[in-house]
């Protein structure tokens, strides 16, 4: 095999075209969007309430801290409560795993609460584009809203007030 032919196979087995494509907005978009139609609502409330008895369960929220290399600019900020560099990223998954949506423009400092609050998929329950009665799950890191449920952080006997 010459020269040329081994970079030319090199440049198709590289994952780099992969990862540049995936990248592109309308890619990432065809395989990361958070649903939006009844239909495809309901389906995941099926979906949640088969797994886990969950109703009106579309998906669940959490956060986590990617491992970088220190940036040279702002590099404090990225230093997170483990003390390691790292950027938050937000995920909403549904019940078979599948990721729903995405967020990964903050740096590890930034609590998840933040980074959901600042994110537009808060601003489509809060508009009401995504109607009443669907549900995202998330921990104690986030503020509990009728459309977002969280554990009580003190559970007391019997019904929670």
């Amino acid at each position: 095999m010459t020269s040329a032919h081994h970079s030319q196979l090199l440049s198709v087995l590289s994952p780099r075209p992969s990862i540049e494509a995936l990248a592109q907005r309308d890619n990432f978009r065809r395989f990361i969007n958070f649903p939006l139609t009844q239909q495809k609502l309901q389906r995941k409330q099926e979906q949640f309430m088969q797994v886990a008895g969950f109703p009106g369960v579309v998906g669940v929220v959490d956060g986590t801290r990617i491992k970088m290399i220190a940036p040279r600019e702002h590099e404090a900020e990225y230093v997170n409560w483990k003390r390691f560099h790292s950027i938050n990223v937000q995920f909403v998954f549904d019940a078979t795993y599948r990721i729903l949506n995405i967020v990964t423009k903050w740096p590890g400092s930034v609590n998840d609460a933040r980074v959901f609050n600042e994110s537009g998929l808060k601003q489509l329950f809060e508009r009401g584009i995504v109607p009443p009665g669907c549900h995202l799950l998330g921990d104690s890191a986030y503020a509990m809203k009728r459309w977002l449920l969280t554990p009580y952080l003190r559970p007391q006997p019997g019904p929670q007030q």
